[in-house]
């Protein structure tokens, strides 16, 4: 019997060495995919599909498919040269794995149960860093260079050389670290995460300096990098008849939530009242598509005049995901005196300082418009929140430039005293009250 121990100790002690890195049969790969969703619920059914080859193989012969693109991380497999299974990068966890197979790069679902991070683990010799699918039920362990395979949908499988590629991808990530080190203080301390320790605190300066990154790309550009309408709508109709998408729906681009869809800017109407024959929209969160900034997953709407500005950050709605969200509209419109009896005043939108070009005059919209104004005389840039209007030399204020963010920073605090005071707010920027006015509520 002690003979027998000994022999299997020495075993345990004399382990196959692991192979060496391009010897790995899986490896964690990056790819565009198709997922395939299901229309009614809008939940995802299995594995996506890669793309490579120039091509994405999808079996349509039996059932039809509703697929939409994302971003996938895939298991990479040298050996059948093959992309399976694929998810949407963040639907994967990473764990610290106990019992992955030496050199292949897979592990099954067992964890380590220390409290202890892996950075401060001191044997290494049996865990791994891994990411793990639930519904793959394995894991795809990291490689020791820390690199996720990139792929090209015109990559040809057989042909790729995994070394060279993740020395290519380890260059030009060296490349881009060297070239942003030496303005690392500057760019820190403009973006402000100096001496933020809470992580909502983190989160929020985050979301100001995307907007602010966001706010130097054209009006194209912006759109661009946004949902587009056939991805986020997925079925629609309206007083029992379906939505034509081009042209029941017209795009507005928000500075805060991005792309917006307005419905029945063309006028269509219903003379019944009721849930069947108002709007019904299924709506398709691609969650694999949201940043780390993203505080919550769902849709904001707004019901508004289709010829004013929506500002759906101050006057929308949330509507969360997995649920039917239901909304009765109540209108209300308001005529008001004009002087001698009352002090509206009939437009508004023709003033130079307006700066929501197509909408009508309102409110809120002029408040914003004197806002802009006053933030640019001030700091010769604009705050990226509002639309920068069409002025020789004028742009919004830059993320990482200090003297920028300092000055918009004082210019929207000095702005904030004058309203929190009841003053009348910007210096010489008057916002009177239309004569004609609809009010909608949502209850």
């Amino acid at each position: 019997l002690h003979l027998n121990v000994t022999l299997i100790s020495v075993r345990r002690q004399k382990r196959k060495p692991k192979r060496r890195k391009h010897e790995r049969r899986y490896h964690q790969a990056l790819a565009q995919c198709l997922c395939d969703i299901d229309p009614l619920t809008a939940e995802r059914k299995g594995s996506c599909f890669a793309a490579y080859k120039g091509k994405i193989a999808v079996d349509m012969t039996f059932s039809p498919r509703s697929l939409h693109a994302s971003r996938c991380l895939c298991q990479l497999d040298m050996v059948s040269k093959t992309l399976w299974p694929c998810f949407p990068y963040n639907s994967w966890k990473e764990k610290i794995c106990t019992e992955c197979v030496d050199g292949t790069g897979h592990c099954p679902m067992r964890f380590y149960r220390g409290k202890q991070p892996f950075d401060v683990i001191k044997d290494r010799e049996h865990v791994d860093l891994c990411l793990c699918h639930k519904e793959y039920n394995h894991c795809v362990s990291n490689r020791e260079d820390g690199v996720i395979i990139e792929i090209d949908p015109n990559d040809e499988l057989d042909t790729l050389n995994i070394t060279a590629r993740s020395e290519s991808q380890m260059r030009l990530k060296q490349k881009v670290t060297t070239t942003t080190t030496t303005e690392a203080p500057q760019v820190t301390q403009a973006l402000g995460f100096e001496n933020l320790t809470d992580e909502i605190a983190i989160v929020t300066q985050a979301q100001q300096n995307l907007m602010f990154a966001v706010g130097s790309m054209t009006p194209e550009q912006k759109e661009g990098m946004s949902h587009q309408l056939d991805e986020f709508v997925l079925k629609c109709s309206f007083n029992q008849k379906d939505c034509d998408m081009k042209k029941d729906f017209t795009l507005y681009y928000d500075n805060t939530y991005g792309n917006c869809y307005t419905f029945n800017h063309g006028g269509a109407s219903s003379h019944r009242a009721g849930a069947n024959y108002g709007l019904k929209i299924l709506l398709y969160a691609n969650v694999s598509e949201y940043l780390p900034t993203s505080e919550a997953v769902g849709f904001r709407i707004t019901v508004h005049d289709k010829h004013i500005v929506p500002f759906p950050d101050a006057f929308g709605y949330s509507a969360p995901t997995g649920f039917m969200s239901s909304y009765g509209v109540r209108m209300k419109q308001f005529i008001r005196l004009v002087a001698p009896h009352g002090h509206c005043k009939q437009g508004g939108e023709d003033d130079p300082n307006f700066i929501y070009k197509g909408f009508n005059y309102s409110v809120e919209a002029c408040h914003r418009s004197c806002a802009q104004k006053f933030i640019m005389d001030m700091c010769k840039c604009g705050d990226p929140m509002f639309p920068i209007p069409n002025i020789t030399g004028m742009a919004a204020c830059h993320a990482t430039n200090m003297e920028e963010r300092d000055c918009l920073r004082n210019a929207t605090l000095y702005l904030g005293e004058l309203y929190s005071k009841e003053k009348q707010g910007v210096p010489d920027c008057f916002c009177h009250q239309p004569c004609e006015y609809v009010q909608i509520k949502l209850k």
